[in-house]
């Protein structure tokens, strides 16, 4: 709502979107869904038991961290993170704001990085994914694709209904970006750009933000 406000007037068009963190054998993918007349309640259930269990996970990691001698609370995690899906960033920007770490990336390198206070999520299947959003409507994404297996992941993927991929981003330059553009043409997908912006570090989104145009 707060984005078609923000719209109103211009000559853009808003689409309703969300961001799924799928699992790829032990790696974490993300998929994003877009909607042109909104998310369909199918969709924001499943949401909804996804952030019940992140909800479950920092609560323990939260307890982790206590036990390491680092005294958070999970209220504290969730009254900061203002109703956003909660993550490790959030409880690292707790650790710095409470002076229990210097930096963001201290937190995550003495206390919730994946060798000593993560907890991994339980995380839906990327086909599975990628079949919920298509059942919904939804034109499914593949966010930021990393390098590594890039065209044996990305064939597997339009075999599972993947309608787009993202190539152009800020830390997605050049070669790469180039090589996603010729796969996504190879498949006949259309390619997408994204921010990648989630408001964490206080990083801001600037208007110099600035994409080629492409197909």
């Amino acid at each position: 709502d707060r984005a078609r406000a923000a719209a109103r007037g211009r000559d853009i068009a808003i689409l309703p979107g969300v961001e799924v963190s799928a699992a790829w054998e032990n790696e974490e993918l993300h998929i994003l869904g877009y909607f042109r007349n909104g998310v369909p309640q199918t969709l924001r259930d499943f949401l909804t038991r996804a952030l019940a269990r992140r909800e479950d996970r920092m609560r323990t990691m939260v307890d982790n961290v206590r036990r390491r001698g680092v005294p958070v609370d999970f209220e504290d995690v969730r009254k900061l993170a203002a109703g956003e899906s909660l993550s490790r960033a959030h409880l690292a920007q707790l650790m710095v704001a409470r002076g229990h770490a210097a930096t963001i990336d201290q937190a995550f390198e003495e206390h919730l990085g994946y060798h000593v206070g993560n907890i991994p999520l339980s995380l839906t299947p990327v086909a599975d994914a990628i079949r919920i959003i298509a059942e919904c409507g939804g034109l499914a994404v593949w966010a930021h694709p990393p390098a590594m297996e890039l065209e044996e992941r990305l064939s597997l993927m339009v075999k599972w209904g993947l309608h787009r991929d993202e190539a152009f981003r800020r830390r997605t330059h050049g070669v790469k970006t180039a090589r996603l553009v010729e796969l996504g043409d190879s498949y006949g997908l259309f390619t997408t750009a994204g921010s990648d912006w989630h408001g964490h570090r206080r990083e801001p989104l600037t208007d110099e933000l600035a994409f080629p145009s492409y197909r």
